[in-house]
């Protein structure tokens, strides 16, 4: 990979940060600064920076003298994190209900409807998990952008990331597209009618159901 010589450090970050999402760097592997270092062509500084925020951002665990891991999460973690996106995005889906039948609202509609034939049109050709894992982003950030609070949106993007790591090594997430596909139709349908309970029920499926797909990840463990 080629790097300008502005923002290194934001640059590093970002090629370290896609690396760990799209699971090219291995659990239980140290990477060390060195060899980052030399691969990007740079110096050591700003990848130890990059290192240092991913650390703090949560993305991966220092070994000190030694270099850093990828972080593996707790079921516990997961449950936070599945608990926090419940919360958020079942408030942006309820946000909809002010706006029903505006021109506003409507776009969002043809928006979301638009998504879902993306999705129906990937199970029924390539089938490929981790394209159909960009749709399904872009349908819950659809709905969260309609909502327009930037701090929600901040908070999302971050879990987002981490819960997309864990997603594309699990099996069970993969294997379930059709599931999601259902799931979301439920969520759509419930802000098409304006039904508060119904939105709240159809994100607490949609997301219980994520929490027992990924429970089943080889790098997703109980807190001793």
């Amino acid at each position: 990979m080629e790097i300008n010589k502005k923002s290194l450090k934001v640059q590093a970050y970002n090629y370290l940060k896609d690396c760990i999402i799209r699971g090219k760097f291995e659990y239980d592997k140290i990477y060390t600064e060195v060899n980052i270092a030399k691969e990007l062509g740079i110096s050591r500084t700003p990848i130890r920076e990059a290192v240092l925020q991913l650390a703090h951002d949560d993305f991966v665990e220092l070994k000190p003298n030694k270099g850093f891991v990828v972080k593996s999460y707790s079921i516990e973690e997961l449950r936070d994190y599945l608990d926090l996106r419940k919360a958020i995005e079942g408030f942006c889906g309820i946000y909809t209900i002010k706006t029903k039948d505006t021109e506003r609202w409507q776009l969002l509609i043809g928006k979301l409807e638009e998504n879902l034939n993306s999705m129906e049109h990937e199970l029924e050709g390539a089938h490929d998990p981790v394209e159909f894992m960009k749709i399904d982003s872009e349908f819950h950030f659809t709905l969260i952008d309609y909502a327009g609070n930037i701090q929600m949106t901040r908070i999302m993007r971050d879990l987002r990331d981490k819960i997309d790591r864990i997603g594309i090594e699990s099996e069970q997430l993969a294997n379930r597209c059709e599931e999601t596909f259902a799931e979301h139709k439920a969520i759509v349908k419930a802000i098409k009618e304006g039904d508060k309970d119904a939105i709240v029920n159809a994100y607490g499926y949609h997301f219980e159901k994520c929490f027992e797909a990924m429970t089943g990840c080889e790098n997703i463990h109980n807190i001793a």
